[in-house]
């Protein structure tokens, strides 16, 4: 069981978007009195989430992981020394991105795997928002991170730049920290996160997805919980019509995802929600929904019906 850090002495010290988020699920342990389900899907867990054991680059022959850098070191031409990253652009699906906002790309992740009989290798780069006008990190709250990959295959003595692809994911200007290697069909893999902001005391979660399927590198995102605890604190504490409004106004949302392998299109299973909770007068138990991955949208597409939907 996963537990997030106490920080209830430290609430005027918070500076980063993951120290926020995890004060906000926090409240919502303290106010059920009972330890919280990690958000962060566990294998334990959700055995349909295939985690490889795979050797890390640092593991790799020194001259694949020399190969392996320059490679990708092609691929990026504007170092930042300051912050020992290189910087590159916003992926071409968001043309709304400011001109003098690039991200600060790090190296955040390496497995390898055998696909299509072939050695592979997943390269995941993640960096934060950087404001190339004013020389500093964008921090602001509509400011995202991003995510990108390079599939890198191996044949013979020659790697080449199999995929690539990059998404925009996190709040504050920051991508998420903490990545999961998953395995997301019989022959693609990707990373998965854990993403979330809160606003005004409500909470929202989701599941973000960066991966391979058939032909590309693509992502997605599944909004796997919702609390607003924050806003209305714990309803036992009020009496007569306050308690009722308290209790009428609830959502407290939480949904186990998990891959299913019956549904697959190009090569990408589908991925399955079961929602539990309350969303004020509505309540689920186990609610099942199917998510399937649909590879002209090069995304898993989440039905309008399910609660957490959130519009694109």
């Amino acid at each position: 069981m996963i537990y997030f850090t106490i920080f209830k002495h430290f609430k005027s010290s918070l500076k980063t978007p993951q120290l926020h988020f995890q004060a906000a699920l926090f409240h919502k342990i303290l106010r059920k009195g009972h330890p919280m389900k990690p958000a962060i899907l566990a294998l334990a867990l959700f055995p349909s989430f295939a985690i490889a054991q795979t050797p890390s680059l640092s593991s790799a022959p020194s001259s694949d992981h020399t190969t392996i850098r320059q490679l990708i070191n092609q691929h990026y031409h504007r170092p930042l020394p300051a912050h020992q990253c290189q910087l590159t652009t916003p992926p071409a699906s968001n043309p709304k991105q400011p001109e003098n906002i690039a991200y600060c790309m790090k190296p955040a992740a390496s497995h390898a795997v055998t696909r299509n009989g072939k050695t592979t290798r997943y390269m995941l780069y993640t960096g934060f928002a950087y404001d190339t006008r004013e020389n500093r990190k964008d921090e602001s709250h509509a400011a995202s991170g991003l995510a990108e990959l390079f599939v890198l295959e191996k044949n013979g003595n020659k790697w080449t730049i199999k995929h690539h692809g990059k998404s925009e994911i996190g709040a504050w200007g920051s991508p998420p920290q903490e990545w999961r290697f998953v395995q997301v069909g019989a022959q693609n893999w990707g990373y998965q996160a854990e993403s979330g902001f809160t606003n005004g005391g409500a909470t929202e979660t989701g599941q973000f997805f960066i991966f391979t399927d058939n032909n590309r590198v693509a992502d997605s995102y599944i909004p796997s919980g919702s609390d607003n605890s924050g806003m209305y604190g714990d309803c036992n504490e009020y009496t007569g019509a306050e308690k009722r409004n308290c209790q009428d106004n609830q959502v407290s949302l939480d949904a186990q995802i998990a891959f299913n392998r019956s549904a697959e299109q190009n090569g990408v299973w589908g991925i399955q929600a079961t929602l539990s909770g309350q969303d004020r007068k509505k309540r689920y138990a186990k609610q099942p929904y199917a998510m399937p991955y649909n590879s002209r949208q090069h995304s898993h597409i989440v039905p309008k019906n399910y609660p957490l939907y959130v519009a694109p």
